[in-house]
């Protein structure tokens, strides 16, 4: 998986409050101005059965499930957004002073969604490493 972006930022608050506020995915358009709604099912705080649909101001929806869940520190979830495979780590760490900081990482996912017959054409070509593919080639 190739790293797209990694944010990271201090929380003046406890890591268990901390913690809470980032599993109440329905609430992150509050803070997070490019999105619209978070619709998690089923309905709740994430929780290692979760699935996700965002949808963001530009109009456009990812859909994502959770793919890993350590509670109270980290949750991983995977989807797609357009005809691109991503994932998303969220972990919630304290250092040896007591700070608390939430790390959000985004990362290109192995997994390819198709999102019809146009999208399927537009999917990168597999690297030397991927393992084959069926489908139609890649437009060049």
């Amino acid at each position: 998986m190739k790293r797209l972006l990694e944010r990271s930022f201090v929380v003046e608050a406890a890591a268990e409050r901390v913690w809470a506020e980032l599993v109440e995915a329905e609430r992150w358009p509050r803070w997070a101005r490019h999105l619209r709604s978070v619709q998690v099912t089923p309905p709740g705080p994430i929780g290692a059965a979760s699935s996700a649909t965002l949808r963001l101001t530009n109009h456009t929806t990812a859909t994502v499930s959770v793919t890993e869940f350590q509670d109270g520190r980290r949750f991983r979830w995977e989807g797609s957004f357009l005809w691109l495979g991503l994932g998303y780590d969220h972990l919630v760490t304290t250092d040896e002073t007591g700070r608390v900081s939430v790390t959000v990482q985004r990362h290109r996912s192995r997994r390819q969604h198709d999102r019809g017959p146009l999208c399927q054409h537009l999917r990168p070509q597999p690297g030397p490493r991927d393992p084959p593919t069926a489908g139609p080639p890649a437009i060049t």
